[in-house]
């Protein structure tokens, strides 16, 4: 039987660890991906400028879409009001285009699936898309410690020229486990390493936040949907509408219902994360001992 050759039997283990972060970071990335685009559409749909456009009786100028009065106080009569904003054609039809335009921005387009999905179901959206995102994620980022804890626990007791071999073959590929505080702009190879910079706490605050954004998109888009939809205008909003009748408005706690236990999981989940990323960063800085 052939000798196995040790340090290609390394450079295999140390190519799947490079595949589980490749991966791991995909997942991050389409999370994140998946998060700003829901804020943006929320944004659009509830806080836009465009959405006063649907409340308009006519189109024009705001002022001609107010309660005005003339100089004793009375109401102008809607015929007048009508009649003023038909002598602007352009302006009105370019309020025209551009809430085509809005309209056609609240429905979100899916590809893959060969679907449309309305912003007002962004917070179901939300919760199925992040979920099985994050659960992907999570089985990521356990695929990397425990590979990265396999590949250190067989090689701790090799000769150092092994061990550095593996340290910087797994620390070369690491992008937001970091291993040192020291966030120093090197601009020379003999630069003094007692004189290290201090971390950017304002970078690492952002990732952690990045982080935290599934959860905090969930929540952000079912808390304005449930103001909207109790005390907002909506034009696409039946009249008469209120959630006041749980049993007439049944897909609204729903989605609520799902929304919440969403909510619950991805936190877990991301709390998962967390540690198997430190895990990692300790068995790293450990291991970096064994070189001394």
């Amino acid at each position: 039987m052939e000798t196995i050759d040790l340090k290609a039997t390394l450079q295999i283990r140390l190519d799947g660890i490079k595949d589980c972060l490749t991966r791991s970071r995909i997942a991050f990335f389409v999370a994140t991906v998946i998060s700003v685009s829901i804020i943006l559409g929320i944004v659009n749909a509830y806080f836009s400028w465009d959405r006063d456009f649907g409340r308009y009786r006519f189109w024009n100028s705001s002022i001609l879409n107010q309660d005005v009065k003339d100089r004793n106080g009375y109401p102008i009569n809607y015929t007048a009001e009508r009649s003023l904003a038909e002598s602007y054609p352009i302006t009105s039809y370019l309020q025209q285009r551009w809430l085509d335009q809005w309209v056609q921005n609240q429905q979100i387009s899916s590809s893959l699936l060969g679907v449309r999905v309305s912003t007002s179901d962004a917070t179901l959206l939300a919760s199925c898309a992040l979920t099985i995102t994050m659960i992907w994620f999570f089985w990521c980022s356990r695929r990397e410690n425990h590979s990265v804890h396999s590949l250190l626990r067989d090689t701790a007791s090799c000769d150092k020229a092994t061990i550095r071999f593996v340290f910087h073959g797994i620390a070369g590929n690491l992008v937001f486990t970091h291993l040192t505080d020291d966030d120093t702009a090197y601009s020379s190879f003999n630069y003094d390493e007692s004189n290290k910079g201090h971390a950017f706490p304002f970078i690492r605050v952002a990732y952690k936040g990045l982080g935290l954004l599934p959860v905090a998109t969930i929540a952000f888009s079912g808390i304005v949907q449930f103001c909207f939809l109790q005390w907002g205008y909506s034009p696409f909003r039946p009249p008469g509408f209120s959630l006041k009748h749980p049993t007439e408005n049944y897909y609204v706690w729903i989605v609520l219902t799902i929304s919440v236990v969403a909510l619950f999981l991805i936190g877990g989940i991301i709390r998962k994360i967390d540690e198997y990323r430190d895990g990692v960063k300790r068995m790293l800085i450990e291991y970096e001992k064994l070189l001394k």
